[in-house]
């Protein structure tokens, strides 16, 4: 069984589900990544408002109770009640641990951030398949271009939800995979 760690960047999928009208169901959403699969790790990274350092306290425990591996960091201020809080080099530091380390044989990126690019490029360089995991509507096709896969996670909600009308005991399963690029 192929050996995975998803790596989930909460803002971004936060971004992308709201575009759907959707809040983000973590635990359907590491069930469906890891699906047929052994799931090693899974990341999400949280940022935290400096306006409201406590704001997002349940919602990261509720993360950690469930066994996901939770990175948080608080945001900077910007103007008005704004922040930013950018995770790049974060999941980048984590993800190369473990291309390098050799016992895993896919990275989900559940992030369709063109900034992450270079790094799915690392990935494919150390002998991993990089599965990029996120909507049509947020993915930047630069990052698409290097991927060796593509979870389109519009796709399997509307299935879905189409499933859940007909049929609600039964589960969309990941086939939804597009192969992109072949592993380097």
């Amino acid at each position: 069984m192929e050996r995975v760690v998803i790596f989930s960047d909460h803002a971004n999928n936060e971004s992308s589900f709201r575009k759907l009208g959707i809040g983000i169901d973590y635990l359907g959403l590491r069930d469906y990544l890891g699906e047929g699969r052994t799931i090693v790790e899974n990341f999400v990274y949280v940022p935290i408002s400096p306006f409201n350092p406590e704001g997002k306290k349940g919602f990261v425990d509720f993360l950690r109770r469930n066994g996901f591996l939770v990175r948080t960091k608080i945001g900077k201020p910007r103007q008005g009640n704004k922040y930013k809080c950018n995770f790049d080099v974060e999941i980048a530091i984590d993800v190369m641990r473990f291309a390098q380390q050799g016992n895993v044989d896919i990275i989900v990126l559940a992030c369709g951030d063109g900034d992450m690019r270079r790094l799915c490029e690392e990935v494919r360089l150390c002998g991993v398949r990089c599965e990029i995991a996120s909507t049509d509507e947020s993915v930047a096709p630069e990052l698409l271009e290097v991927a060796s896969g593509y979870i389109n996670l519009g796709a399997a909600i509307q299935q879905q939800r189409q499933t859940d009308e007909n049929n609600p005991d039964q589960q969309v399963p990941l086939e939804t995979v597009e192969q992109v690029n072949p592993v380097v």
